[in-house]
């Protein structure tokens, strides 16, 4: 069970149900530290790992250096008999054109209202705006889910119902699924107000967190025309998108870089042979657009055709005969 994000009460009119928030979704990525690989001088022999410090007389490597597991690697030897040592390194910060480290205690808040015009904000009085965890999710309105444009959609939560809640859950739940509306509720969590769209599925409510209408960005020029479109082109796309259309099924999808990452380094860990990367697609020019939604359909079409028999087919009395051993 993964770790409660907020724990409240789920209110509407006059009923309030015990609830927590658990995140039903997350970004995943690779995090990387950053080294520092010193390079060596011009005739300094390469050190050749770990044991050619202390055991060669050496100096003792200082704490914050890390020597590297020597692994040789057919891929990249060189790169690896290069980096006998690495050492994390840390972030400084300076002031524009100032050679000595600031300290971070220093440093304040700036606001830049003007070009190279800033106002200081302290942190005392942002903490007084900012807004305390409040205990309960508050619905305000009920809406058609259809109505709700996805642009809107933050971060996605399981609301699960506390022990001496669950009546209340499952009446909330089930009317919400009679009548098809989803709910418009406010919470403050994480040092911020949001506004939070409820919904029902099969099993469960679940809480998205919404942007506001001021944190979606204006969309760019695009100037099209769409009665500009041959009927005989538009015609062969739709046919391209009923031969596409089917359930929607997540798991068919990933993410391919990670992936990809991952058994880079696993390769380099074990130094096996790396994978190649996949040539990139170009852009369809606007003169093949036909022939490539052609040439697609005749793909899918093919997909769904069964396999061909080759050969004569044997009859019935012939395949018998051969399993009593005639």
């Amino acid at each position: 069970m993964p770790s409660t994000v907020w724990k409240g009460f789920l209110t509407f009119g006059l009923v309030s149900v015990p609830v927590r928030l658990y995140a039903a979704a997350r970004s995943k990525t690779i995090h990387f530290n950053r080294l520092y690989r010193p390079r060596a001088a011009e005739g300094d022999a390469k050190p050749n790992g770990p044991e050619s410090t202390e055991s060669q007389g050496g100096p003792e490597l200082p704490n914050n250096v890390l020597p590297i597991s020597r692994v040789p690697s057919p891929i990249n030897s060189a790169s690896a008999q290069s980096a006998s040592q690495l050492s994390r390194v840390t972030q400084e910060f300076r002031a524009v054109g100032g050679e000595n480290a600031i300290d971070p205690a220093d440093l304040v808040q700036g606001y830049e209202y003007g070009p190279n015009q800033y106002v200081v904000v302290e942190k005392s009085e942002m903490q007084d705006l900012v807004p305390k965890t409040s205990t309960t999710m508050d619905l305000q309105q009920f809406v058609k889910l259809s109505e709700v444009d996805p642009i809107f959609f933050e971060r996605s939560y399981y609301v699960a119902p506390e022990p001496d809640g669950k009546k209340a859950y499952v009446l909330l739940l089930e009317a919400m699924r009679r009548t098809g509306y989803c709910g418009v509720a406010t919470v403050a969590m994480h040092r911020r107000q949001h506004v939070v769209i409820l919904r029902p599925d099969e099993h469960r409510l679940l809480a998205h967190t919404m942007y506001y209408t001021d944190e979606i960005r204006d969309a760019p020029e695009i100037s099209v025309e769409s009665g500009s479109v041959p009927e005989k082109e538009l015609r062969l796309a739709e046919a391209f998108i009923n031969a596409l259309a089917g359930p929607f099924r997540p798991e068919n999808f990933r993410d391919e870089y990670r992936v990809g990452l991952e058994l880079l380094i696993e390769g380099k860990v074990r130094a096996d042979d790396l994978i190649a990367p996949t040539p990139s697609r170009g852009t369809t020019k606007a003169g093949d657009i036909m022939e490539a939604l052609k040439a697609s359909l005749d793909q899918l079409q093919a997909a769904k055709q069964p396999p061909r028999r080759v050969g004569p087919k044997r009859s019935t009395s012939a395949r018998v005969g051969k399993r009593r051993g005639g």
